[in-house]
């Protein structure tokens, strides 16, 4: 079941039943549910679990900005540094390249010996590092779709999303690969398809967030894999995370330790102007030691343009 996206820059309007979004799941080839209220939200997902499955068998994600691709960290990583700092670059992370990532990222943590580390599973490990700031091909998901709906009314001027996707035998718990190969990195990076880690309570925030990983070896997942989508119109969702933060869904909940909040700054500016200038200016450097002038310029004049920009809002400020 594919989704497609439209609609875009939804206008505010009154609330919908439970019986409006059933009539949306009914029609054949429609999976994209708008919604623009809590209300809205809740009835999207009952309309779910009474016309497709249990509620209890679906993993969600949310992101801020419906345009975003759901990649890993690692990705985003990757990409970043092979498209000298360029977004929309067309250059695409390896699995090669994911793998010696997670490889020397392991084996330094070997190196440090730290006690309880070395104790854990591999994907254990990972989801440790990654909580910790470490940027792996684990992919955030939450058994609970109001954590979701939180993450996807972020940023207030864009249009967000919520994709769903339900636990099925085509996700493989990513146990079996740890438990049947010896080289259980190397292995687990051929193979294709998604493989669902639901990890124990290691840390307080996977707990708050009811937080389950999803793992491509591409770190991309792509948004035909899910079953759907709700998205969530810009101009809604202050008044959603109003509501949100009624029924204990709020940053100081979902983010109770140091590492949570680190990641949550992270996530929220990730994308902004500054960050995306400190990139630029460091592209352009190692382009122009390179001997790479023509990219360098480009990066250059790009930074520019983001600084142009900053100095704007500030001077609106």
């Amino acid at each position: 079941m594919g989704i497609e996206e439209g609609g875009i820059g939804l206008e505010l309007f009154e609330e919908h039943s439970i019986e409006y979004y059933s009539s949306i799941l009914r029609s054949a080839g429609e999976n994209v549910l708008r919604v623009c209220s809590l209300t809205d939200y809740m009835n999207a997902l009952i309309a779910i679990d009474q016309n497709w499955y249990a509620a209890s068998d679906v993993l969600y994600r949310g992101q801020s900005n419906i345009e975003w691709e759901i990649t890993s960290h690692a990705y985003r990583a990757i990409h970043s540094a092979i498209n000298n700092g360029d977004l929309r670059g067309k250059k695409q992370p390896s699995q090669k390249q994911l793998l010696d990532l997670h490889s020397q990222l392991i084996n330094e943590v070997k190196h440090l010996n730290e006690e309880g580390l070395n104790n854990l599973q591999w994907v254990s490990l990972l989801a440790h590092l990654q909580h910790n700031g470490a940027k792996t091909n684990l992919i955030d998901y939450s058994f609970n779709p109001l954590v979701p709906l939180w993450f996807a009314c972020c940023d207030e001027n864009l249009d967000g999303a919520v994709y769903f996707i339900r636990r099925s035998d085509a996700i493989k718990p990513v146990q079996e690969i740890y438990e049947s190969q010896s080289d259980w990195l190397n292995h687990l990076f051929k193979l294709d398809g998604l493989f669902l880690y639901d990890p124990p309570n290691l840390n307080q925030r996977i707990i708050n967030q009811q937080g389950a990983f999803l793992f491509d070896s591409r770190g991309i997942i792509r948004k035909e894999s899910h079953d759907g989508i709700i998205q969530i119109a810009a101009s809604c969702k202050k008044t959603i995370h109003k509501h949100l933060a009624l029924v204990g869904i709020a940053k100081r909940t979902l983010f109770q330790d140091l590492a949570g909040l680190v990641e949550w700054f992270n996530y929220k500016h990730e994308d902004s102007p500054l960050v995306l200038y400190n990139q630029k200016m460091q592209f352009a450097i190692e382009s122009a030691q390179g001997g790479r002038m023509e990219d360098a310029n480009r990066l250059m004049e790009e930074a520019k343009t983001l600084l142009d920009s900053l100095a704007s809002e500030e001077g609106g400020a």
